[in-house]
């Protein structure tokens, strides 16, 4: 995710193009007449097999992300295997190379927002980190999982100098990439240079190292060809730079079965995604369209991230069965969301049981929500609810709430009596649950995570 940085920036590694260009036709192990050049971005072939490309704004992001000593790295995982296809899949997958390696793609929220989802659908979430993100892994995990994230670094295969301090990452650029630590698995074929409307590159490669720790980028075409089968209706989350800058990540996969793609126009800031997928998510988890939660996504945070220092903000961008690319240059606008995939199957006709209120502090005060459960495929919903009265015994502290609750399309009167131990359960309180005076006649409509 782009933060701005004192280090080298994108401009110091163009003006060094020519000279690796030299150095790279020099050196041993060069197979001649491979060398590809579009504007300061360079991609040749290896006798070791290997496909190699240098970009400026790559080696930039390289030098200024915030590294964790080797010494504290995490050790990973072993890798867990996938089921064969699920067409009615509740499992969940999230891919971190750098987790532990580098701060700015080191957090874990995906991973816990992934274990929520989860727990909503009665899936499982798998967690994928460091070496265990390879590409193999990652075509696993879009066949058999109804839900996959993506927490890396983005690129596209294209760089020019331009008047801002940050250049040009898009106008000439013929696919967009996502970035692992891992090469394992990736072939010949994935490595091969391509033609492309802006001139050669690869849909591969291997794009160097820093500290011991390496990037390969690929884009949409290499992750393909390694799935066996099509993907379960899914949905792919990227927080990653300049995911939808192209078609090159989102056009294979959605061809492949991912219902819907999710990405940035541009070059984006972590904190905007942060806010952008707890509004988005939370809708999802409660039953919501991919176009409703979307548009509460942008009443919330707004069309686009606003980064002081980019003169084309990142717009957030949808491809579906509804919602058609843009084209490339014009994804940088805000865009009317249609799709209508929610994260659970429409053909269920859902028997809503009524189970009680949860409470959740925000901001110093209570929100209130019904919670109920479909005791046909125990998926559990909470909906807003405005509470009408609360009703107090002392001195038990028992407390009646009454909540009127819209539930799909339909109104409801929700009656639920606690006692102080279960609202402070409920709650998650420390301290005890205070005596509290009847509300005003008037609703009061609670905030909302």
């Amino acid at each position: 995710m782009g933060k701005k940085s004192a280090k080298p920036t994108a401009k110091d590694f163009a003006k060094l193009t020519d000279e690796v260009q030299e150095i790279v036709l020099a050196r041993d192990g060069y197979i001649e007449g491979s060398l590809v050049r579009n504007g300061d971005a360079l991609f040749w072939d290896g006798s070791d097999g290997v496909g190699y490309g240098y970009l400026p704004h790559q080696r930039e992001k390289m030098y200024k992300s915030e590294m964790i000593p080797v010494s504290e790295m995490e050790n990973a995982s072993e890798p867990t295997k996938f089921r064969a296809g699920n067409p009615d899949s509740k499992d969940v997958a999230v891919f971190q190379p750098y987790y532990g390696l580098d701060l700015d793609v080191t957090s874990d929220r995906y991973a816990n927002e992934g274990e929520s989802i989860a727990e909503t659908t009665g899936g499982r979430c798998f967690v994928y980190r460091q070496h265990d993100a390879t590409i193999d892994a990652i075509s696993d995990a879009l066949e058999s999982c109804g839900v996959v994230f993506f927490d890396s670094h983005g690129e596209t295969d294209s760089w020019l100098d331009d008047a801002t301090w940050y250049g040009d990452y898009t106008s000439h650029a013929n696919t967009s990439y996502i970035r692992l630590q891992s090469g394992a698995g990736l072939t010949a074929t994935d490595q091969q240079t391509v033609q492309g409307p802006y001139g050669e590159y690869k849909h591969a490669f291997y794009a160097g190292s820093y500290q011991n720790i390496h990037y390969f980028d690929v884009d949409g075409t290499a992750i393909a060809n390694h799935m066996e089968q099509d993907a379960p209706n899914s949905f792919l989350w990227m927080p990653t730079c300049l995911g939808m800058a192209t078609d090159g990540l989102e056009e294979p996969l959605h061809a492949k079965g991912v219902e819907v793609v999710y990405g940035y126009s541009q070059i984006a800031s972590v904190g905007w995604e942060f806010n952008v997928e707890t509004a988005f998510w939370s809708e999802i988890k409660n039953g919501k369209t991919v176009s409703d939660a979307a548009q509460n996504m942008k009443e919330k945070c707004g069309v686009h991230d606003v980064l002081p220092w980019v003169t084309i903000p990142a717009y957030p961008i949808f491809v579906s069965s509804k919602d058609e690319y843009p084209g490339k240059g014009d994804v940088d606008a805000e865009q009317e969301v249609h799709s209508e995939w929610t994260l659970y199957p429409s053909a269920h006709e859902h028997e809503w049981s009524f189970m009680g209120f949860k409470w959740e502090r925000l901001n110093g005060s209570y929100a209130a929500f019904a919670m109920y459960k479909c005791p046909g495929c125990g998926m559990e919903r909470g909906v807003e609810a405005i509470v009408t009265k609360i009703q107090t015994t002392l001195p038990q502290y028992k407390a009646t709430i009454n909540a009127e609750v819209s539930l799909d399309g339909q109104e409801h009167m929700e009656t639920k009596r606690m006692t102080k131990s279960d609202a402070v359960v409920q709650n998650g309180l420390k301290k005890e649950l205070k005596p509290v005076k009847p509300l005003d006649p008037k609703p009061i409509t609670p905030r909302l995570p």
